[in-house]
């Protein structure tokens, strides 16, 4: 039935603890303790298996196995279940115990799988860390059909050991995935900050879930009219732009993590391809992580590994840390909208201040000085008190409002449509100095072609600057750089006239300094201006240039 091994029991806790302080591993961790313990046992063989919740067995250790277990790759150690595992799963294994035959030699011998070498039982001990259960240790040997207490409290000890040493080194590689993918993630943000369209958001997100999270397939869902609407799909490293819709029914998990607002994981094991999307039945493990704006849920992000362990809790965390960036993201693009809103307002405001200052108020004393020529020309040119020089005078003036009114009026046309950016910003830019009667003077120092958004924000800056000129410089030239500097794009606008203090400007209804500041500060860039009496002024606006693999965004 198998004698009582005599085991120097301090010997052999020093050794499994040296063992165990040189694996960092996990695999070599358990193959060098499960070594060493059937040495110093003087048994024959041993073997673990690490069970999980709600999945597989996998054999994680193996020492000296009988050939029969041996063969065609452990093939027979990696499949089936047995008696032990039953056991383990039903909760029956809480400490060591005899099993009284083992299911897998048993068929071994019935199946002529090979030699068992006389091994006929084995001890099963539960590798556990307090309260929580990792898997099970086996220890054999030929003729051996029993343990006795000692030696199963010594294997108990050892076994203990083993899971709060399994217990450090998950915690461990935990702790390195973890960090591994938050660097990984770490420029998403930067990727997701600049971005003002909200539909180049969701592709950005699934590049980063199946890029940097290591996820082949990943898609976004957006609420649509009551439904989730699948914008960018990710599938074997192929990207799909096509928008589908899908009710409630369809998208099983995927739905239900957005109507509870709650992540929602699922599997081969307990959760069926049959409530999956149909492009992902072939996934072993999937997630559905909600995106909340302002806690309500406005779409979900999908990711599907075909590695059943992929999806674990530090990548859940990650997901849930890419749905909040995306959830910043929409927000911060929102917040651009309104702020366009605002200076759309803002800009309709100025035109209709600046036509009732300018225009409106010209065309005014056109009326007035017409009246006083009809009165002027009322009485005959034969007659004593005719005026002839005061109606040339009047119509000089009448020829100086109207040209006046027609340059204000052409100024606020090209304000509201600004012609000429086809051919890029400086052209543009000069046309609209010409038109105001100013000269201007470019250089730029960027071979790259800016994005609409960016070229569109700088024109409009650089109008109100060139009106500025004209109206309070007193001089008709200026000059323009347009250059990079530290990812940003800068220009700048400068004349030799007679400065305004800035204080000045800031009060003065029609020049619009806080209207330039806020177009720069709202794509996140800078605006500075430097003005003083008799020596100039010059303006610097500078814009972040938001950069995208090989390409500027646009």
């Amino acid at each position: 039935m198998g004698s009582e091994i005599a085991i120097d029991e301090l010997q052999a806790f020093k050794m499994i603890a040296e063992t165990i302080n040189r694996s960092r591993e996990l695999p070599a961790l358990l193959n060098n303790v499960l070594r060493t313990l059937v040495e110093i046992t003087g048994l024959k063989a041993g073997w673990i298996f690490l069970i999980e919740e709600k999945s597989d067995y996998t054999l994680a250790a193996d020492y000296q196995l009988p050939p029969a277990l041996d063969a065609d790759g452990k093939y027979h150690m990696k499949h089936g279940s047995c008696w032990c595992i039953d056991r383990y799963r039903k909760g029956k294994i809480l400490q060591a115990d005899n099993t009284l035959n083992c299911k897998r030699l048993e068929d071994a011998v019935k199946y002529r799988w090979g030699d068992t070498e006389g091994i006929t039982h084995h001890a099963t001990i539960p590798l556990h860390s307090g309260e929580r259960l990792y898997g099970i240790l086996n220890v054999a040997a030929p003729g051996k059909e029993q343990f006795h207490a000692k030696e199963l409290m010594l294997l108990q000890s050892v076994a203990y050991q083993i899971g709060t040493a399994i217990e450090r080194t998950l915690l461990y590689q935990s702790r390195l995935k973890r960090a591994e993918l938050l660097n990984r993630l770490s420029g998403l943000s930067l990727s997701l900050g600049g971005v003002v369209d909200v539909k180049q958001i969701p592709e950005i997100v699934v590049r980063a879930v199946g890029e940097h999270l290591g996820c082949p397939a990943a898609a976004v869902y957006i609420a649509e009219g009551g439904k989730l609407s699948r914008h960018i799909k990710l599938e074997n490293g192929k990207m799909s732009r096509r928008v589908q819709r899908s009710g409630s029914t369809a998208l099983g998990p995927i739905w239900t993590a957005y109507a509870e607002s709650k992540p929602h994981v699922w599997n081969e094991f307990h959760d069926r391809s049959d409530e999956r999307p149909s492009s992902y039945r072939y996934m072993a493990s999937q997630a559905a992580v909600p995106v909340l704006l302002r806690d309500k849920p406005i779409g979900v992000i999908h990711a599907g590994s075909a590695e059943q362990k992929h999806i674990d809790a530090v990548m859940m965390e990650m997901l849930q840390l890419v749905a909040e960036h995306m959830s910043r993201a929409y927000e911060t693009a929102q917040y651009h909208e309104q702020q366009l809103h605002l200076l759309m307002w803002q800009e309709r405001n100025r035109l209709a201040r600046d036509l009732h200052d300018s225009v409106s108020q010209k065309l005014f004393a056109l009326q007035l000085t017409t009246r006083g020529m009809e009165s002027l020309m009322s009485v005959p040119a034969s007659l004593p008190g005719f005026q002839g020089e005061s109606i040339l005078s009047a119509l000089t003036e009448m020829q100086e409002l109207t040209k006046d009114a027609v340059c204000e009026m052409r100024s606020l046309i090209w304000q509201l449509r600004p012609a000429g950016l086809e051919e890029g910003l400086l052209t543009g830019l000069i046309r609209y100095g010409k038109t105001q009667g100013v000269l201007v003077i470019a250089h730029s120092e960027i071979m790259l072609e800016l994005p609409r958004y960016l070229e569109e924000t700088l024109f409009r800056i650089g109008q109100e600057a060139l009106n500025n000129v004209r109206k309070h410089a007193r001089t008709n030239t200026a000059h323009m750089r347009l250059y990079m500097e530290g990812g940003q794009v800068a220009l700048e606008i400068t004349d030799e006239g007679a400065g305004i203090v800035a204080s000045e400007l800031q009060q003065s209804a029609g020049v619009g300094i806080i209207g330039m500041r806020e177009r720069a500060e709202a794509y996140g860039g800078m605006f500075s201006m430097e003005s003083g009496s008799r020596r100039g002024t010059l303006i610097r606006v500078m814009l972040p240039l938001k950069k995208e693999g090989n390409r500027y965004g646009d």
